[in-house]
């Protein structure tokens, strides 16, 4: 209690030009690319962790997938929670088990079950911050200057990504290895932790907020959600090199089992009831759901959340394929690996650079994730021509690598004004949560099926690296196939009728 109240007395204290929304906002994306900067570095910290810990590729690989695992797993359960509790409340937490995790992360230097386990712990944190922060985005900002913020939004996040793997690469090469990245980090979340809890803005607790009670959320359901989504994730990271063992064929299923029968009671039984007996106090009127109904008036919400999953595959393959290709086939470090991927982080940040809302406006919002499917299925085919028996990196990976990266931000453009502005504000951590639920799943599967297209893979002599080089191209056919079925998704988008600013949210608190 001691600690709380020097916070609150502190917090009251703190300057107000400390409490600028730009600035505030500025170390919430700051603090959110530490979610980024842990999964990309995942890419390139493995080769220096199989070294450190004497260990194979596949328990090294548990260092990435553990963390990938709980926050897919936790996402959408952290994303309800910050519309109950306060968006602000769960990033800052979110965001200091982060911080503290990855300083016990970079004390571990024997055992790497210690090492897994606290990176699946540090996971829960970035299943906390990652709904927060694109909520808190929508809560915090309307109109033109919302505009802006979604930019900045997806320069951080898409830039995050490609720094994550670089600095994995980089902080790999020092005497401590992939230790240093996590001092790094816990560095950086340090100081956003500090500024944040002296500053951090609260949402404003409109009328539909205030009804929003924790003792009515659907605990139940919560926890049969999380025990299926981790079942599901296992399944499909387990699979990478092995789908005929159990640990893939029982949990996956009984995942799927699991989570439908959660969705199901809540559309089919809750939610028609609450509709129907809304006069009536019980607590199945009371019950806050996790799928609330609003959800499905999304505009393009089937095109989005299977989009979601199919970019997030497509792309999570393409850079499991490519990192392999550049250390194992071609003999780079890790860091130069990192480096050959960079026109990927690049075509993302020129994306967010030069993307205006008009584009959409003008072209048509189906018309511009149209162009965006099919940009990123032309541009994965270019790259799925690499050749290890000359130097391709200019012809097969540079041009259509920049290329992929800026299709890909104009499907993130749309789908982020989309979520921001279509949903109402007390439902947005709730909404970001179940989508960032279809993106783990497309991370997971994404890098499952390529890892056993392409098999265990150490570094290669000329003439192995001969074999594995057909194996690589072949694990592109499953990113070309998921961006097809993208091209295909798209062609059933539509464009959404203009909203009127917080029309949706006016409404609902007039609703008796």
């Amino acid at each position: 209690m001691t600690v709380v109240y020097l916070i609150v007395k502190t917090r009251e204290n703190t300057p107000t030009a400390l409490k600028n929304k730009t600035a505030v906002f500025f170390f919430i994306l700051l603090g959110a690319n530490l979610n980024f900067l842990n999964f990309g570095a995942g890419f390139s910290i493995t080769s220096d962790l199989e070294k450190q810990f004497s260990t194979d590729s596949t328990t090294a690989s548990w260092v990435i997938s553990g963390y990938a695992l709980t926050v897919g797993s936790f996402v959408i359960l952290f994303g309800k929670l910050g519309d109950i509790i306060g968006l602000h409340i769960i990033f800052v937490a979110g965001l200091a088990i982060i911080t503290v995790l990855s300083l016990i992360n970079a004390l571990i230097r024997k055992e790497i079950i210690a090492l897994i386990t606290f990176r699946a712990l540090q996971g829960i944190g970035g299943a906390a911050i990652l709904p927060s922060a694109i909520a808190l985005t929508g809560n915090y900002f309307t109109g033109k200057a919302l505009n802006l913020a979604i930019n900045g939004l997806l320069l951080a996040f898409t830039a995050s990504m490609g720094i994550g793997i670089l600095l994995g690469g980089a902080f790999s090469l020092t005497s401590i290895g992939y230790r240093s990245f996590f001092y790094f980090t816990f560095a950086l979340g340090l100081i956003c932790v500090i500024y944040l809890t002296l500053t951090i803005i609260p949402v404003e607790r409109s009328e539909p907020r205030k009804n929003m009670k924790v003792k009515n959320l659907n605990f139940g359901g919560a926890a049969f959600l999380v025990a299926g989504l981790i079942l599901i994730i296992y399944g499909f990271t387990t699979a990478g090199l092995q789908w005929s063992t159990p640990k893939v064929y029982v949990t996956i299923p009984i995942g799927v089992v699991v989570v439908l029968a959660v969705v199901l009671f809540e559309g089919l039984y809750i939610g028609p009831y609450k509709h129907k007996h809304s006069a009536t106090k019980n607590w199945k009127t009371d019950i806050e759901l996790l799928f609330p109904p609003q959800i499905l008036t999304i505009p393009n919400f089937i095109p989005f959340a299977c989009g979601l999953f199919c970019t997030y595959a497509a792309f999570t393959g393409l850079q499991n394929i490519l990192v392999q290709y550049f250390e194992f086939v071609q003999g780079n470090s890790s860091l130069m690996a990192a480096v050959k991927l960079l026109p990927l982080t690049v075509g993302l940040i020129f994306g967010s650079v030069v993307y205006r809302p008009i584009m959409a406006e003008k072209i048509g919002t189906r018309n511009i994730l149209v162009i965006s499917a099919f940009f990123s299925l032309a541009t994965t085919v270019w790259c799925s021509r690499l050749d290890q028996s000359s130097n391709s990196f200019w012809k097969y990976e540079f041009a259509p690598l920049f290329l992929y990266g800026y299709g890909t931000n104009l499907f993130y453009q749309v789908y982020y004004n989309a979520i921001l502005s279509q949903t109402p504000k007390h439902l947005q951590g709730s909404v970001s949560g179940v989508f960032q639920t279809m993106c783990q799943i497309g991370v997971s599967i994404g890098s499952a099926i390529t890892t056993t297209i392409i098999g265990s893979v150490s570094e290669a002599n000329a003439s192995q690296a001969a074999e594995l080089s057909p194996k690589m191209r072949n694990a592109f056919y499953f990113c070309v196939g998921c961006h097809a079925l993208e091209v295909v998704l798209m062609l059933f988008s539509t464009n959404p009728k203009p909203k009127t600013e917080d029309h949706e949210e006016k409404k609902l608190e007039t609703e008796p």
